[in-house]
């Protein structure tokens, strides 16, 4: 198995799209909590070796209540 930076870089993608797909769907209709993450998509689509990919997103609480991210991680 080669590893490098573009192995990297498309690990810490797929850790931010599960991350962001967690955000948009983290939501508790009972408690008021909904997060909305913009966007809520990205494909980085094939990533050279040596590159690397930047994307920002933003995330909002469009619910009633406050919400407390207490624990992020990527892969």
């Amino acid at each position: 198995m080669k590893s490098g930076k573009a192995t990297v870089a498309g690990s810490s993608l797929f850790g931010l799209a599960v991350l962001l797909i967690a955000l948009s769907l983290a939501h508790g209709s009972e408690s008021g909590e909904f997060l909305k993450a913009t966007p809520d998509r990205f494909d980085a689509g094939t990533v050279a070796e040596g590159k690397t990919v930047e994307v920002t997103t933003s995330v909002q609480n469009v619910g009633s209540v406050p919400v407390e991210i207490t624990n992020v991680r990527t892969s």
